[in-house]
């Protein structure tokens, strides 16, 4: 199986990532950290034209791991996934691979999603390049709609619920 997340900065994707692997065995891909992985401490940069490099290098590693075990879960975390075309292109991997693809879509109200950018930005001053509210906005206005089959979950809630929410959905 193939988890997509897809969602803004800060929308707590990566924090659903790691609560739902324990429970389903799952492994996470972040593309942010194939791009930390790949590209020399000083040659990192965040720019778009890396940050898509970072994405095919992520959807290439799934596909070989996908390929090669059919009870395999893998989870896509580290890219809004934003665009119809970002999504169509995992769906076609996911069914390259024989595999089902559960999309999640994570969301919360921008007041609460303000103050966990800022709260990371605080923790870790390099944060403020690549996550902001500024950023945020810029991501949630161009954001295009969810054709697919999708799980909508609003990350303001409690962990837990948000956790067997998502894996009723995904057992579905």
């Amino acid at each position: 199986m193939l988890i997509l997340l897809v969602g803004p900065p800060g929308a707590g994707k990566s924090t659903i990532a790691r609560a739902i692997a324990g429970v389903l065995d799952a492994t996470i891909l972040d593309r942010d950290e194939v791009r930390d992985a790949v590209f020399p401490p000083q040659d990192v940069d965040y720019s778009e034209e890396q940050n898509e490099i970072a994405s095919q290098f992520t959807y290439k590693i799934a596909e070989y791991i996908l390929r090669r075990n059919k009870n395999r879960i893998l989870i896509l975390d580290g890219r809004p996934h934003s665009k119809k075309s970002q999504i169509r292109f995992v769906e076609k991997l996911s069914m390259k691979v024989g595999h089902r693809l559960k999309i999640i879509y994570c969301w919360a109200p921008d007041n609460v999603i303000c103050e966990r950018l800022e709260q990371d930005i605080k923790k870790n001053n390099k944060m403020k390049y690549i996550r902001n509210p500024e950023k945020y906005f810029r991501i949630k206005n161009t954001f295009e709609e969810i054709e697919n089959d999708h799980f909508k979950i609003d990350t303001s809630h409690p962990l837990n619920e948000i956790v067997e929410k998502i894996i009723k959905y995904i057992k579905e």
